[in-house]
């Protein structure tokens, strides 16, 4: 198991190398990427 921040082209280079790899992002950087969608003052 990978867990990453969402890096562009890392999860296939991982799955070149280690096939059955399960290739996860990282919890706080999905909560991060969600506060863009709520307002300031929320």
């Amino acid at each position: 198991m990978v867990v990453c921040d969402g890096l562009k082209g890392l999860p296939g280079a991982v799955g070149e190398v280690w096939p059955k790899t399960v290739v996860q992002t990282c919890v706080v950087h999905l909560l991060r990427a969600s506060f863009r969608y709520a307002a300031r003052q929320d």
